[in-house]
């Protein structure tokens, strides 16, 4: 197996030791696997190494494109022919080769210890692609309906305030022409054009609609996914996001005497923003245990006590601005979450970077890193993101911070899984890039959750301790 779903050609199954797996694209050959041998001990896959070797120059990772790219010893008619290849011999026989080209390649660019936690983590989530997360199909009916009707409401209202009662909302030309009638000088119906009017009644009840149907479609994809044993499987990062951090969290739900323990990892970008820049105030919540939300919404948005609407707004405001952003996105940020946007962003803008100066001067570090055309940033585990050469300042910059922050939240995760201590009963269901979904027996609920938020916190005092990152971050 060679490419997803690829199954390994018979008259080469003996080329293989039993118990070793080198693969284009292991987490699907495991379980392709699962069905006819014994768990591999080694994995090598060579997907996974390309990727590490290429963030950020590369987005085709497709075995010809790696073996045209690092299997140096290959002609080019050689892995031309690999390509026409339908059967996979011909692609199967150079995975040795090139492996073992892709292992001094991630040796010469010391990323050892990110492979090794990567090919860690593919056993465990080839597991949770098997498991799926349990989910209720009749809830998510229930709730796609009523998503549906309150954008049906909505619509009703938007029709009746352009004086359109026959209005395709999602007929985009007709919108447009609607409002340009209302006195709204749009030039698309698309959200970038319509937050130019972000305080417009109509613009605030259109985004409502737009989200009202991506929740709906949500559901719909669900259920469109979802197994026969009710369970939601393979790798969904969209749809498990979903589950995890919005209102179809409530469709989750474990079989009897079990319980779905959600391990939020959504915090990780604020956490390494804290530790990078060494930002006391932030640091200290972290330390103490505190939602680094919530002090952002009382003090930055000085709204305390902290109701769940400004728990969003402030969770909004750290996400947006510690990448960078600006207020105009900021407000966008906020509109189409369908959240009261305050009538000047900019402040808030002003008013976050008063309160957290240290994140201020990290960006302006990333900025001169990018003016200085830095070629890479690296994590503090050895990850690194590659910056193109023509690539402007913007985009150097936006890429030095998403890469420190998401980067670093992957490697956090990623190490938790192979390193968190759960109790036997603990079944890894699903992972995205914001929460691991774990089932366990019911009794073990609680031991679930301390070990993962246990685990996800040593972890964090272990890649971003104050020796490993210095002051406003670390060097790529």
């Amino acid at each position: 197996m060679l490419e997803p779903s690829t199954c390994l050609p018979p008259d080469l199954a003996d080329r293989f030791p039993e118990g070793d797996l080198i693969a284009h694209g292991a987490r699907p050959c495991l379980r392709a696997l699962a069905a006819f041998r014994p768990p591999p001990g080694q994995i090598f896959c060579t997907e996974t190494a390309a990727r590490l070797l290429d963030a950020g120059l590369a987005e085709d990772f497709s075995l010809h494109t790696v073996l045209a790219q690092h299997l140096k010893g290959a002609s080019a008619r050689d892995n031309e022919e690999i390509g026409r290849d339908a059967s996979g011999r011909r692609a199967v026989l150079s995975l040795h080769a090139l492996a073992a080209a892709l292992h001094r390649a991630l040796a010469k660019a010391s990323l050892g210890p990110v492979f090794e936690i990567e090919s860690r983590t593919i056993p465990i989530l080839a597991q949770a692609d098997e498991a799926g997360v349990p989910v209720d199909r009749a809830r998510v009916s229930e709730l796609k309906k009523s998503f549906q009707r309150d954008a049906a409401i909505i619509s009703a209202e938007i029709g009746t305030a352009l004086a359109a009662p026959s209005l395709d909302l999602e007929n985009s030309a007709q919108l447009e022409r609607a409002l340009v009638r209302a006195g709204l000088p749009v030039r698309s119906a698309a959200d970038s054009a319509l937050l130019k009017f972000p305080d417009h009644p109509v613009v605030r009840a259109l985004f409502l609609f737009r989200k009202s149907v991506q929740l709906a479609q949500g559901c719909q994809d669900v259920l469109d996914l979802l197994g026969g044993n009710g369970r939601l499987g393979g790798p969904q990062d969209r749809l498990l996001g979903m589950l995890a951090n919005s209102p179809l969290r409530q469709v989750l739900q474990a079989p009897p005497g079990r319980a779905l323990v959600v391990g939020d990892a959504e915090p990780l970008p604020v956490w390494i923003a804290a530790a990078v820049s060494g930002q006391p105030s932030l640091l200290a919540a972290i330390q103490l245990g505190n939602d680094p939300h919530a002090l952002t919404a009382a003090q930055v948005l000085e709204r305390p006590p902290v109701t769940p609407g400004e728990l969003d707004s402030g969770r909004i405001v750290n996400q947006t601005l510690i990448q960078g952003h600006s207020a105009d996105t900021l407000r966008g940020e906020l509109i189409q979450s369908g959240l009261a946007s305050p009538h000047d962003c900019q402040e808030i803008r002003k008013q976050f970077f008063r309160h957290y100066p240290e994140i201020a001067r990290w960006h302006e570090d990333c900025q001169k890193r990018a003016r200085a055309k830095a070629p890479e940033i690296r994590t503090p585990l050895g990850r690194r993101h590659r910056i193109p050469t023509t690539a402007t300042t913007w985009q150097r910059f936006s890429s030095i911070v998403s890469a420190t922050l998401r980067g670093g939240a992957d490697d956090v995760i990623k190490k938790t899984l192979v390193t968190a201590r759960l109790p036997e009963s603990a079944l890894i269901c699903g992972v995205s890039p914001t929460a691991v979904f774990i089932e366990c027996d019911a009794v073990d609920a609680s031991l679930v959750e301390g070990a993962w938020s246990e685990g996800l916190r040593k972890t964090f005092d272990e890649l971003y301790s104050p020796e490993k990152v210095g002051v406003h971050g670390f060097e790529p």
